[in-house]
């Protein structure tokens, strides 16, 4: 896809988002796995020509209607509510966002993390990591400010939203565009788990705050993923002014709070828990949850072999981040993932 960043003009963005070749390539993120195998999608592609032209004349002309959203709930990695939208809306939803990530990334902070391309879980953890280790080094001491909002998606304010985008979409259309999404959102607040817009639009709402920190706080080591913030700072003072700051900025500026009991300050050498991890200087250890969904898969006697392997390679990934190489060989990881090769 081109890069869409200098092309945020009057009529030119919008024009960017109903290009053929924007509509055809949302589309086909649309299909990426197992999506692509349900009845909507099924008959969509039975003429998926004119279906696709059909879509791209609604928004074209104005006459885009959402068709609401699929409630599901789903239990892992913990219990959430997803909001799926109707497959046509779907593919409008990868149109704007295609177009808009490639305005907006470029002004995320370096360590903004969720929903960014060449970021996610793994690097957000090393770099944290990073900077424990580099605090640490210079000050001998590291303190932490843990970060995390209360009913994060849910609570989202839509006014303040929009008037966000406002300020740097300077394409009418488009900008009418944006706000048709955010406004077919369910319920009166808040944004819908389940929409590739709504990632992006949590990362352009908390981009005021990550500005703030970075500029105006200057704290130097801090990160953000999602609504898990994370900033290290040389002494409990200073982490008690940020954490006072930070509670007063977001309530204000954002109209959100903190979870109560998931925001708090620690000494970096009793090691920093977050992202699935516990996170020390010189290691990474990972939950003791984690553990027990490891070995109740390897113990299930009612899966198969092949079964088990597909499980326990879901989970190779998170593991090989951390110290993980004696709990793999006691629970007998290695012998069963050498088993596929023979």
């Amino acid at each position: 896809m081109k890069n869409y960043k200098l092309q945020n003009t009057q009529g030119i963005l919008f024009d960017c988002i109903t290009s053929k070749e924007n509509t055809w390539y949302s589309f086909i993120q649309t299909q990426k796995g197992k999506p692509k195998h349900k009845a909507p999608a099924t008959r969509f592609r039975q003429d998926e020509t004119v279906n696709l032209e059909s879509i791209r004349t609604s928004v074209l002309t104005g006459t885009w209607t959402p068709r609401g959203f699929y409630k599901f709930e789903i239990t892992e990695p913990k219990h959430r509510i997803i909001h799926a939208p109707a497959y046509e809306d779907k593919i409008v939803h990868h149109m704007t966002y295609q177009v808009l990530r490639d305005i907006y990334e470029p002004l995320f902070i370096h360590d903004s993390f969720s929903c960014i391309r060449g970021k996610g879980n793994q690097a957000a953890v090393k770099r944290l990591q990073q900077h424990i280790r580099v605090s640490q080094r210079n000050h001998k001491q590291a303190w932490l400010v843990k970060l995390d909002i209360s009913k994060f998606f849910p609570s989202i304010d839509r006014e303040i939203l929009k008037s966000i985008y406002a300020k740097h979409i300077h394409c009418s259309k488009a900008l009418d565009l944006v706000h048709k999404i955010i406004n077919s959102s369910p319920g009166d607040k808040g944004l819908p788990l389940g929409c590739v817009t709504s990632q992006l639009s949590a990362n352009v709402y908390m981009n005021k705050f990550d500005q703030f920190v970075k500029h105006t706080l200057k704290v130097k080591h801090y990160i953000r993923y999602a609504d898990d913030m994370f900033m290290i700072v040389k002494s409990k003072q200073e982490a008690r002014e940020l954490l006072k700051i930070s509670k007063e900025f977001m309530e204000t500026e954002l109209n959100l709070q903190f979870s109560e009991g998931k925001y708090y300050i620690k000494n970096c050498n009793q090691g920093v828990d977050g992202l699935g991890y516990r996170i020390f200087s010189t290691h990474i250890l990972f939950k003791s949850r984690t553990k027990k969904k490891i070995i109740k898969v390897r113990n299930d006697d009612t899966l198969d072999t092949k079964a088990k392997i597909r499980s326990i390679s879901s989970f190779n990934s998170y593991l090989s981040l951390a110290d993980s190489h004696n709990f793999k060989e006691k629970v007998g990881i290695y012998d069963l993932l050498k088993s596929r090769e023979v």
